[in-house]
Formats: C-alpha cells, sequence, structure tokens
C-alpha cells in the first residue's frame, strides 16, 4: 500500500492539523472576540476606517507600524474584513494565523525531512509538533493581529530552501530571494534572515574557493536587498526605554533568550545552545565544503543567534526576559540543538559519542524541566489573567458603547492604553458600524402599532440582560398576561446573516417572532430548537438582502418572551464559530490519520504473512 510505504505525508497532514486544533482549542478556550491594543488603531482607525470610507490608498500599506513596515499582516486583515462581508472578527483572525503557524511547522518539516532526518520522521515530526503546540507564543495564538510573526517564519524557511539549498538562478533560487524579501514587511528581524544566509555563504566562498560562482550571486542578492531593507527600517524614538542601557542589560537579556525555555536563568543558554556550539566548532576545526545539511542546520542556528540578539537589543532594557510573543521564533532553538546532536554522533569516535551522550541526556532533561517550569508559573497564569481580563474588558467596553460614559473606560480594564482615545474611537459612527458582534449595541427599535406589550427589558427578572443591552419582551406590568403585537420600522442588515437573542418561551403556541421581508405576503417566522427560559439562546436567519420589519406576536396569557435587536453577523463569523465549537472532531481526526500509518503497517505484514 502506498500509505504504508511513505507514510511520512499522511503522519505530516495529521501534525499539521492537530497543531491548527489544539491552536483553535487555545483560542476557544482563551481568546476574546474584542479588539486588543495595537489593533484599535492599526486596524480600527488606519485601515478599517479609511477602507469603509474609501479614503485608503496604497501607501497606507507601507506606513510604520512603530519599528515595523507590516504589509502582509495589513493585506490579510484586509482579506478578512472583506470575506468577513466588512465586519471585523479578531477570533477570524485567530483562526487563520493558526493555519498559518501549522503551514510553517509543515513547511519546516519537508525541508529538514529531505535533508537531515531522512530515515527520523516521528522524531521530527514529534519534537516540531511539541514545539508548535506547547502555548509558550500564546500571545501571537490570541491575537488576531500577530499575523507578521508567521508570515516571517514562513517567509524566512522559504527564503533558506531557495537561496542555500538551491543553485544560483535556479527557479527556487529566485523565490527565495523573492519570498525572503517579504519577511521584513512584517516584523523588521525578518531581514536577519539574509545575514544569516550572507554570513554562512561568505564561509563557504572562504573554503571552497574554486567554485566561487556557487557563493558570489546568493552573496549579491543578500547584499542588495540588506541594503533596501536597512534604507527602509523605521527609528522608534518612543521605544528607546524599552531598550539596554548597557551592555551588561543587552547580554543579560541576550542569555535569556538563547535560553529558553529557561527565560529566567540566563546560565541556562550555555547548556541550551552547547549542542549547536560544539557543531559549529567540528566544522571549523575541519575546514572542509559544507554538506547540505550542515549548510541548513548551520544557517538556522546563525538565524535563530541574530533573532534572540535582535530581542534583546529592541526589548531588553534591565535585562528583560523575551515577552511571550517572541517565543514562536525561539522556539526553534530546540530543534537547532537537537538537530545538532544528530548531525555530531556519525562524526565522532565512540567515546567522545558517550560524553556527548551523556551531554544530551542533561540537555534534554534540562529542556523539559524548564519547560514545565514554564508552563506552570508563568504560561498558565498568564492564561488565566488573560481569560479574567477578557470579562473585564467586554463588559467595560460594552458599558460605554451603551452609554457613552467616559467613566465607564476610566481607571477601568480595558483593551487600550488610554480611555479617551479608545472612548473617541468607539464613538466613531462608522467605526461602530464594523465592530465584531459582541460589540454591536443596535438602537432600540420602535413599533408601528400603537401597541405596548413588548417593552423595554420585558423579561422576568431572573433573567437578567443579554450581554447588557436593552431588549424588548412581553413580560410587563402584567406578567405573562400581557398579550400583543410588535411590528418595528423597516431596517436593512449589510451581513449575510442576522442574529437575534431569544429568552421566555418563544416556542409555545401563539408566541412567533420572525421578520416581514418587504414586498413578502407572510413574514419569515423563526424556528426554535429549544424553549430559552429564563437564559439566551442566539439564532440566525439568512438576511433577505432587503428591507425587512421584526415582527413579534403574544397571543398567549400563559407566557412571555423576549428578544434583542437584531445585527448583522458575516459569513466568516458563522465558519469561525463553528470551527472552535467543533474542535473535538478535528482533534479525533487529526490523531486518527496519525494512527492510520501504523495500521496500514500492520495490514500489510498480516497480508504478507497470510498462506496462500
Amino acid at each position: 500500500m502506498w500509505v504504508a510505504k511513505d507514510s511520512f505525508w499522511l503522519k505530516l497532514a495529521a501534525c499539521g492539523l492537530l497543531i491548527f486544533t489544539v491552536r483553535l482549542w487555545l483560542i476557544q478556550a482563551f481568546g476574546s472576540s474584542l479588539p486588543y491594543w495595537d489593533q484599535w488603531d492599526s486596524l480600527a482607525a488606519d485601515l478599517f476606517l479609511k477602507w469603509s470610507e474609501n479614503h485608503f490608498s496604497i501607501e497606507q500599506l507601507f506606513a510604520p507600524h512603530n519599528e515595523h513596515r507590516i504589509i502582509f499582516p495589513r493585506l490579510l486583515a484586509l482579506g478578512l474584513f472583506s470575506l468577513n462581508e466588512s465586519q471585523w472578527q479578531p477570533l477570524f483572525e485567530m483562526v487563520v494565523n493558526a493555519g498559518l503557524a501549522a503551514l510553517a511547522a509543515m513547511f519546516l518539516s519537508v525541508l529538514l525531512r529531505r535533508y537531515l532526518l531522512q530515515q527520523q520522521d516521528n522524531i521530527l515530526l514529534l519534537t516540531i509538533s511539541m514545539l508548535w503546540i506547547l502555548p509558550f507564543g500564546w500571545e501571537n495564538t490570541l491575537a488576531g493581529f500577530q499575523s507578521a510573526f508567521y508570515f516571517m517564519l514562513l517567509f524566512s524557511f522559504i527564503a533558506i530552501w531557495g537561496l542555500v539549498l538551491h543553485s544560483p538562478y535556479q527557479w527556487q533560487w529566485w523565490v527565495g530571494a523573492l519570498v525572503g524579501f517579504c519577511a521584513f514587511f512584517n516584523v523588521a528581524s525578518g531581514l536577519l534572515i539574509f545575514i544569516a544566509i550572507f554570513s554562512v555563504k561568505l564561509y563557504q566562498l572562504w573554503l571552497d574557493k574554486n567554485h566561487a560562482q556557487q557563493y558570489i550571486p546568493t552573496l549579491l542578492i543578500c547584499l542588495v536587498i540588506l541594503c533596501l531593507e536597512f534604507a527602509l527600517l523605521v527609528p522608534a524614538p518612543h521605544h528607546a526605554g524599552l531598550k539596554p542601557q548597557d551592555f551588561i542589560q543587552f547580554l543579560l537579556a541576550f542569555s535569556k533568550a538563547l535560553a529558553f525555555p529557561a527565560i529566567t536563568h540566563p546560565f541556562f543558554s550555555l547548556l541550551a545552545f552547547f549542542p549547536f556550539f560544539i557543531f559549529v566548532t567540528r566544522l571549523l576545526w575541519l575546514r572542509r565544503p559544507l554538506t547540505m545539511a550542515e549548510t541548513l542546520l548551520l544557517t538556522l542556528g546563525v538565524w535563530i543567534v541574530l533573532q534572540a540578539a535582535s530581542m534583546a537589543y529592541a526589548r531588553g532594557a534591565n535585562g528583560a526576559v523575551p515577552a511571550s510573543r517572541y517565543v514562536d521564533i525561539l522556539a526553534i532553538a530546540i530543534l537547532v540543538n537537537l538537530l545538532s546532536f544528530f548531525v555530531l554522533m556519525p562524526m565522532l569516535v565512540q567515546r567522545v559519542r558517550q560524553v556527548l551522550l551523556g551531554i544530551f541526556t542533561l540537555w534534554f532533561i534540562g529542556n523539559v524541566f524548564f519547560m514545565c517550569e514554564l508552563l506552570q508559573e508563568t504560561v498558565l497564569p498568564a492564561l488565566l489573567t488573560k481569560s479574567h481580563n477578557n470579562v473585564l474588558q467586554l463588559q467595560n467596553t460594552v458599558a460605554f458603547l451603551q452609554t457613552q460614559d467616559i467613566n465607564t473606560l476610566k481607571n477601568k480594564n480595558i483593551p487600550y492604553p488610554n480611555a479617551d482615545r479608545l472612548a473617541l474611537l468607539l464613538s466613531n459612527p462608522n467605526i461602530r458600524r464594523f465592530l465584531p458582534p459582541s460589540l454591536q449595541n443596535p438602537a432600540l427599535l420602535t413599533n408601528q402599532k400603537a401597541d405596548n406589550t413588548f417593552i423595554t427589558n420585558g423579561f422576568y427578572p431572573t433573567t437578567g440582560t443579554y450581554q447588557g443591552s436593552k431588549t424588548l419582551g412581553s413580560y410587563n406590568q402584567q406578567g405573562n398576561n400581557a398579550e400583543g403585537t410588535f411590528l418595528s420600522e423597516p431596517l436593512t442588515i449589510e451581513q449575510s446573516f442576522i442574529e437575534i437573542a431569544v429568552a421566555g418561551y418563544l416556542g409555545e403556541t401563539g408566541l412567533r417572532l420572525g421578520i416581514w421581508v418587504e414586498g413578502e405576503n407572510e413574514p419569515r417566522w423563526l424556528q426554535t430548537t429549544q424553549l430559552s427560559r429564563e437564559t439566551w439562546i442566539t439564532y440566525q436567519i439568512q438576511n433577505p438582502n432587503k428591507p425587512f420589519s421584526v415582527i413579534a406576536i403574544d397571543e398567549n396569557p400563559q407566557y412571555w418572551f423576549a428578544f434583542s435587536m437584531p445585527y448583522g453577523v458575516g459569513r466568516a463569523n458563522r465558519w469561525t464559530i463553528w470551527l472552535l465549537n467543533h474542535v473535538d472532531w478535528l482533534l479525533a481526526l487529526s490523531l486518527c490519520l496519525l494512527l492510520l500509518p501504523s495500521t496500514f503497517r500492520r495490514l500489510d505484514k498480516a497480508t504478507l504473512t497470510t498462506p496462500s
């Protein structure tokens, strides 16, 4: 069977799906649809607002964002915004970012398997899967705006594949140069891949001067691209306080970055990078042309060290530990050092191998121990705090949208560093139009009929409000006995679906809720799946793309029901919620895919051993 003969691709797909699924679980458990921090200015004010008002220009794609020029994250955000029918949904962005992370992991797996670990598929896939699954880089996973890091990783891997592992002027070489150039337009440190490639190619030229034509074109294109990217670098004076104030602070921050996962133990960096250090030392000692595997590993290692140095330089004040958003990069150092062991072992005599194996044991135990420590002492508390903050920040933001009272934001837990600026953004009616569904606060509908049965917040007292917003219901001064009809003024909604939350006993005889589309003879009645009772259940109706009125009828004196004001829900929002609600299905599918290769191998063996 072909699956048994070459199961790598099936296992790769399973690992990619597993990485994607576990990140979806993290989003489901700790994510929020509330935009956070930089998103309000960079996306809401600078991108979506101007796009919606037809004031967008191509120059805005290249505009600086702190030290970076984030062209690809902006393009992705605009694409997702348009795909979701001009509705902002950070959860949708997070889901797509999870896919990007899985794609980067899969590409790196293919790259390393081809040139380094052809006979060690399981070890390679297990290591990469664990590094991408464990939530060390939770800040990137739980923020829709962090696609920059995943783009930078993927583009850097493609640059290595094209420029390092292929001869000059082949199409792969050109692709590597072009895509590598694009890495800079996500995170400024994207240019470091060309410094790493330049360094390795220069070393190869020094070793193998007789084949200079194999290295000089790559050196030249790296120089050209680096000159362009250094010219495009953006100074950020307002971040000067985040930089180390002296060499000691830089060295401390640099050591902590290299020490990952022991980011609070800088001296662990000596053990963490010991395998790569020995690997480089041996290459320098041998002074022979490098193999493809050695070239690939050396480039990856140099690139990681440069990334750690850039983090220490830009954010190393007082020897700070690297933030969670940088850890998706630093985690690759574990893979580099593990591969260094595999490459070194065949080169050494038996006695040295035994020593190296002892060091590997210490290295492995140390990494596992500090991973557990980091998860327990830093990551898990941060996630729980994040979850708590999500609730408070959403409550305070919704409170402002309902009251326009700045005191609901000032000195409160909010998703932006400045309450006045956040209030200004939230007060803009054009920004309000594209806010996520959780922040939609449509005005209370008015009744065309002279009927006061449905009143504001007309629900049984124990029900509670729906997301703090005003609703209409038939539980009034008469209690359940109230009977009547509500027919709203016509309204329109942009998105493909209309969402309405319902409480009470809609579904009982005589209680009906629906929309009456302009030009139609009969309303489209909402079909409920269960009685809401004293809770709220949301339902979605296909948007007729015409003006419609909301119609509510209570003809049963024994029951009541209430409903929220309708608001639009983009099509992609539905996909996102469906995926997040079916994480367990995806997890089961990925585990089944992982088990398939071994199952087919056993079937093959059973077939071969069965007598004819």
